[in-house]
């Protein structure tokens, strides 16, 4: 534009910014946006700050890492022999829902306030993936410890490269994106969430050609031990908001033991 190089990535970049801004504040009930986004680079921090002035807002950014592991060396078929699917077991699910609340319902933006919301995001999971399962391994008395619930995400959503080039041209020839495993609402003791995740992964391999598992894990993560991939990429979750000490009193609620505050890595956004 006038012999200036304008990137058309920056103007994406406004673009997405403008909407989640406009949102906060056009109803009074709407006090928040958020999504996640790769790596911060320039293009990003200028399009975010001169958006952020220009809308009168406020906006955080809160780093995660994406781990992925490939399930032929993280899986084990011997941990899977300890997981129970409880998919179907409606009882179990809700016991699952209160655990699951238990451990995480003080994150700052934990959404799912009763059984019937949590049971309806099941549902609605496994209409479109019938290979997306709720996992359970219990304790040493039997009863439920180490749960989840396994999304066969390239079941769930489709996902594929475009006239791939180089490096993506070798990964779409290995078909790693083609099915992934990527197991959420993850919660119990550390160590049998270890046999859990290992377990799942080894048998989604196996069944559904599940070559990769992905698992987000964030400061203060008590799963960070199993999750730790030398395959990673760091993401940031951002947050825009028209009421700074409503966000503060969200976050310092969330802030646990540990000092970090617990956002919603773990709780599904779909």
């Amino acid at each position: 534009e006038e012999n200036r190089k304008v990137y058309r990535r920056k103007k994406i970049f406004t673009l997405m910014f403008s909407i989640m801004h406009s949102i906060v504040g056009v109803e009074e009930n709407i006090a928040f946006t958020y999504g996640a986004m790769g790596k911060e680079n320039q293009a990003i921090n200028e399009a975010l700050e001169l958006n952020t002035k220009l809308y009168e807002k406020h906006y955080e950014k809160w780093a995660f890492t994406n781990n992925t592991k490939v399930n032929k060396f993280f899986g084990s078929k011997d941990a899977f022999k300890k997981c129970i699917d409880i998919s179907d077991d409606v009882e179990k699910l809700k016991q699952f829902y209160h655990k699951l609340k238990a451990q995480k319902e003080h994150y700052t933006f934990y959404h799912l306030k009763s059984e019937e919301d949590f049971i309806d995001t099941l549902q609605r999971i496994f209409a479109y993936s019938k290979s997306s399962r709720v996992y359970m391994v219990p304790d040493s008395n039997g009863n439920m410890d180490a749960v989840c619930f396994a999304i066969n995400w390239g079941e769930y959503f489709a996902f594929q490269l475009e006239n791939p080039q180089g490096l993506f041209k070798a990964v779409a020839n290995m078909e790693l994106t083609d099915n992934i495993l990527y197991p959420i609402m993850i919660t119990g003791s550390p160590e049998n969430v270890d046999v859990l995740l290992k377990g799942i992964a080894s048998h989604y391999n196996k069944h559904y050609k599940c070559k990769v598992t992905n698992l987000n894990s964030y400061a203060g993560d008590p799963y960070a031990k199993t999750k730790k991939s030398a395959l990673n990429d760091e993401y940031l979750f951002l947050i825009i908001c028209n009421d700074v000490e409503k966000l503060e009193a969200m976050k310092n609620r969330s802030k646990g033991t540990d000092g970090n505050v617990k956002l919603f890595i773990d709780v599904p956004l779909l």
